[in-house]
Formats: C-alpha cells, structure tokens, sequence
C-alpha cells in the first residue's frame, strides 16, 4: 500500500479555514489576524474517503514533492 500524503503535509503545527459557508477551505499560508475564533480538535480518530476509481489509482505519488510544499510555503 502506497503512503499517500508522503511528502504531502505540512510538519509540525499549522493552521486551516473555512469560509462561512463551508464551500471552501484549506491551509492558511499567511495571515494578519484583526479578530479570531480559535477552535482546537483533540480528536484521536481520523477517517479519510479516497476517490475510487482507476484514475486514482494510477497517480504516482511516488514523487518527492517536497520542493513543491516549500515553494508553496513560501520557502524556496
């Protein structure tokens, strides 16, 4: 089985939105906060749904994609 977020997350702490709508959302790479609500999960349990299909089962992700997260981060 294939480890499928390999190179793929941020390490260490980090943090996400979501719009009001809940319609969009993601990591957040830069910020400048005027007034927040901070919310912290202390789940233990993650369940992730994969798409089925033969498409996503024929991506390689065996790419080290860690040039591409930093560049995203705004390391590179």
């Amino acid at each position: 089985m294939q480890f499928y977020f390999a190179g793929l997350n941020f390490p260490g702490y980090h943090f996400h939105f979501i719009n009001e709508t809940r319609t969009a959302g993601g990591h957040l790479l830069d910020v400048k906060i005027i007034k927040a609500k901070v919310e912290i999960d202390m789940s233990h349990i993650f369940s992730l749904a994969l798409p089925k299909g033969e498409d996503f089962y024929r991506l390689d992700l065996s790419k080290d994609k860690q040039q591409e997260l930093k560049k995203v981060q705004g390391r590179s």
